[in-house]
């Protein structure tokens, strides 16, 4: 499952896939339910769903404006490892790509420092000039 939690006022919105798009309703309001052929529009059209519950819920138009969803958004289980492990790997990735830029400039900068112009920099360390420019200060 995955869950997006968010502040301020709160409602539990569970996001379905049913073949065609999405199917999505709000537990805690009995008959809200909605659908969508992405999550962004099944997520726009609840909230439009939520707006006419007024019998359920008191001020119903003016909650569904500024509600915050908590989602669950369900998936077969091999479906959320996959989404897991990619999700992971893309947060190992982009703080590797951080240390790969923090390294890059300590070696940017201690070329500079040795007499070497932009250019050779740049060719020994794989980056343009102008990404030597910038990760060195000038």
């Amino acid at each position: 499952m995955l869950r997006t939690r968010v502040a301020t006022r709160e409602m539990k919105v569970v996001y379905e896939p049913d073949g065609a798009g999405w199917h999505v309703f709000v537990p805690a309001v009995q008959g809200c339910r909605s659908q969508g052929r992405s999550i962004a529009e099944a997520r726009k059209n609840i909230r439009a769903a939520l707006a006419l519950c007024e019998e359920e819920m008191p001020n119903a138009a003016k909650v569904a404006k500024t509600l915050e969803f908590v989602e669950e958004i369900r998936v077969p289980k091999a479906a959320r490892k996959a989404v897991d492990r990619a999700l992971q790997a893309r947060e190992e990735a982009l703080r590797m790509e951080a240390e790969a830029l923090k390294t890059a400039a300590s070696g940017a900068k201690a070329l500079r420092q040795a007499g070497l112009s932009l250019r050779d920099a740049g060719e020994l360390l794989g980056l343009s000039h102008q990404r030597i420019k910038q990760i060195t200060g000038g």
